[in-house]
């Protein structure tokens, strides 16, 4: 845009031009560059709709859930699902006929449908812990992908012992709709929390196919292998139909994933007088092999015995957090630990699960490193020359074990680290299992990354309780296989 200014030195001169006067005119031309000003006010727009759903003006449509009725605009439902376009669009479906549409809700869900109209409305919607299911069953009924994201990713968030009793419900329904990484975060996180997760009312509610996926896991983490018996009988009790005849069927399909040889030898015998003895059949299968396990008798059942119990991994052990198996580090005030530190502790496990064994004995020397690790500068000094290692400093978070074994032999190590509940209670945050071999030469394993480093040196962080980090080191040897 151009503009002209006219300067005049004299205004007087004004009215000598206009009586033909001479006067001197000066003419400026600028370019006033005029910037472009972006109106975006996005909340006044919502609140106009949030205002058409509460008070039903304008409504052209009526959907009736459960007894309730909500007053609604079918332009704004259309444009908001593509499920609800279809039906209150196509000349098919009796729906698009009508003013009036009958939708048949779960109770769940029909008692959240007042805010997932708000969601479609406005695009807003306040996620907890009891609603967001029921939001994502119609997120996903309706396909409105965008509340079905921000749902799974609240769910993968939440994941916490205050959660806990729903995240069974989101797990089965994870695996129902393959949502992959949700399913996956839900069985970390009860797995390395299984005792906790058992002892919920709604522990018996879950399916049969959930519960075998937890007992075939070797990282299991519980207290005992008779406490997970234990769960297991109260859940097989809650689900039989006393006017069935497959509750036989049903009990060997979920038992049949104990490991009773890792019922210690007291424990095991007191189980006789258990309504389990009922199964005959079974009660001579899997406690009778158990007892032959610890007292170290010879194996002498069928191959088709030995063959099922190969499959189930009887004898590999799950991670029981007890003294027998484990120790516990706990270090104070990280922040002010030096690059270097290191922590340490020493413990003992029984050469194997099996009580002829529980004489032999596994020394264990634990090193851990919270704020990296730092070699110093040496010389290194050969019979041709000598070298200078400058030494350097590793930004990881390590745990180093040692022991001693004549023969080689094989250990699954497990690290829990402990987080913070809000009740000041405490739960396994997360769990990492690694292999590692052991013999006469290799008598040190160096396990890496157990907690990211950046997590250590932040003020606030789900590795750490207040400014110090637990953990618990469960060390399993490995089922060497008994032969017949």
């Amino acid at each position: 845009m151009y503009v002209s200014i006219y300067t005049v030195e004299n205004p007087r001169d004004l009215f000598g031009k206009v009586h033909g006067n001479k006067c001197q005119q000066v003419s400026i031309q600028f370019q006033a560059k005029m910037a472009a000003v972006e109106v975006h006010n996005p909340d006044d727009i919502l609140k106009r709709f949030s205002k058409l759903l509460q008070t039903g003006e304008l409504s052209d449509l009526t959907l009736k859930v459960d007894g309730q009725r909500f007053r609604c605009h079918r332009l704004l439902l259309c444009a908001s699902s593509d499920v609800l376009n279809t039906m209150l669009t196509s000349r098919l479906w009796p729906e698009g006929r009508s003013d009036i549409v009958v939708l048949r809700e779960d109770p769940e869900c029909a008692a959240v449908f007042q805010h997932f109209l708000e969601y479609l409305y406005t695009g807003q919607v306040t996620l907890e812990k009891h609603n967001v299911l029921p939001l994502l069953t119609l997120a996903d009924k309706y396909n409105v992908p965008s509340l079905s994201r921000s749902c799974l990713n609240y769910m993968v968030d939440a994941c916490c012992p205050a959660t806990l009793k729903y995240i069974l419900h989101w797990l089965q329904y994870a695996i129902i709709c393959s949502y992959k990484n949700l399913e996956e975060k839900c069985m970390q996180f009860i797995t390395a929390n299984f005792d906790d997760a058992v002892c919920l009312a709604d522990f018996h509610q879950i399916s049969r196919d959930v519960l075998i996926a937890f007992l075939r896991q070797d990282d299991l983490v519980v207290s005992s292998e008779l406490h997970l018996y234990s769960a297991v009988k109260r859940w097989f009790e809650a689900n039989i139909d006393e006017s069935s005849e497959e509750n036989d069927d049903l009990f060997y399909i979920v038992m049949k994933y104990i490991k009773f040889p890792m019922i210690p030898l007291k424990e095991l015998i007191r189980l006789e007088n258990d309504s389990i003895a009922s199964h005959s059949k079974f009660f001579l299968q899997n406690i009778f092999c158990a007892l032959k396990y610890h007292t170290g008798t010879k194996m002498d059942f069928s191959e088709d015995l030995l063959k099922q119990l190969k499959e189930r991994e009887r004898f590999q052990p799950r991670v029981y957090v007890t003294e027998t198996w484990s120790t516990e580090i706990i270090v104070e005030n990280v922040s002010r630990l030096a690059e270097g530190e290191v922590r340490g502790a020493f413990f003992s496990t029984p050469g194997s699960y099996a009580e002829i064994d529980q004489s032999c004995h596994h020394d264990w020397h634990v090193m851990f490193y919270p704020r990296g690790v730092v070699y110093s500068d040496c010389q290194m000094i050969s019979w041709m020359n000598c070298l200078q290692n400058p030494g350097g400093k590793f930004q990881t978070v390590r745990l180093a074990l040692s022991t001693h074994c004549q023969k080689r032999r094989k250990f699954r190590i497990t690290v829990l680290v402990m987080g913070p509940c809000a009740n000041g209670e405490e739960f396994v945050f997360t769990a990492k299992t690694t292999d590692a071999i052991f013999d006469s030469d290799c008598t040190l394993f160096n396990y890496d990354n157990i907690i990211p480093y950046e997590e250590v040196l932040k003020k606030k962080s789900p590795y750490k309780i207040n400014d110090s980090i637990k953990l618990k080191i469960v060390i399993r040897p490995e089922f060497q296989q008994m032969k017949a």
